[in-house]
């Protein structure tokens, strides 16, 4: 579970916790230290007040879910530029032997987890206080023509 959070955190939270709350999340100030943008010195209070609440709706992106795993991220070459090796997790679609959900045919790192987006959807509800959400992109991409009207 603190490595479900941590991931959360890395790829969700940097982006909507400060627009909900103005700041960070805790475990990537913690982890990520001074390499975390921050607001600028002296006008801290004015810069997050400016960014708290600054939106009308959340854009959602949603192709895949993943399993988590405490660890260090093999896929990920760490740099002073990558936070993500900071947050000490692993994603994977395998656990005890078992996928995630059916692999799709034409994005080889898409997997169909209709639930996982649900799961998704009531995690921001409950703990960015339910702020209203676009989905804007979902899924992946079909066969060249599949729909019969190109």
């Amino acid at each position: 579970m603190v490595a479900s959070r941590r991931a959360l955190d890395f790829h969700l939270g940097w982006f909507l916790r400060p627009l909900v709350f103005g700041d960070y999340p805790g475990s990537m100030k913690r982890l990520v230290g001074n390499r975390l943008p921050t607001f600028h010195k002296g006008s801290t209070n004015r810069q997050q007040a400016s960014v708290k609440g600054s939106f009308d709706f959340i854009g959602l992106n949603h192709y895949t879910t993943t399993f988590v795993k405490a660890g260090h991220p093999s896929y990920i070459v760490a740099s002073l530029h990558n936070i993500n090796p900071d947050g000490h997790f692993q994603v994977c679609y395998k656990r005890n032997g078992k996928s995630i959900g059916p692999q799709s045919p034409r994005a080889k790192w898409l997997y169909v987890v209709p639930w996982g987006l649900k799961k998704l959807l009531d995690y921001v509800r409950i703990q960015y206080n339910n702020p209203l959400i676009i989905i804007t992109e979902n899924g992946g991409r079909t066969a060249y023509g599949a729909d019969g009207r190109r």
